[in-house]
């Protein structure tokens, strides 16, 4: 599937960071949307047809639980995969993985990746072909 087709959701506090993800995203041919809070992405997520969504786990921990918990406890959302930011490494990372979120939710899975904040450019576009399902012939030629 062609990478123009697919709708990636970005969820970045730091307006820098925001910039640079959602360029690079375009550069590889995705289409970037982002949302501001956690009712914007839950909202986009249900109604987007999304292929991935781009979390900043630095965001308030208020903010990843609605977002994140809620995400993973819908079924018709919860195969969506994630792909976390952040500057802590995976074992030191987020709340989310070690808190429960309600006692309906329980523990949550880990995201599909986890990746430093900012990523690396090839790296992280790896990562979202990988999880998209694109390939690299799809690759808009443009630079970022």
């Amino acid at each position: 599937m062609p990478a123009t087709q697919l709708k990636i959701l970005v969820i970045e506090n730091e307006p820098d960071r925001l910039i640079y993800i959602t360029n690079l995203l375009k550069a590889h041919g995705f289409d970037p949307l982002t949302a501001d809070n956690s009712s914007e992405a839950l909202s986009k997520a249900r109604t987007r047809n999304l292929s991935l969504i781009v979390l900043d786990a630095m965001l308030p921990a208020e903010q990843i639980q609605s977002i994140y918990g809620r995400l993973k406890a819908d079924p018709a959302l919860c195969r969506l995969p994630v792909v976390m930011l952040s500057n802590l490494t995976r074992r030191t990372g987020g709340p989310y993985q070690t808190q429960p979120y309600a006692p309906t939710i329980g523990r949550l899975p880990s995201p599909e990746a986890f990746l430093p904040n900012p990523p690396e450019a090839e790296d992280f576009i790896a990562v979202v072909r990988r999880l998209t399902g694109t390939s690299k012939n799809s690759r808009n030629t443009e630079r970022v």
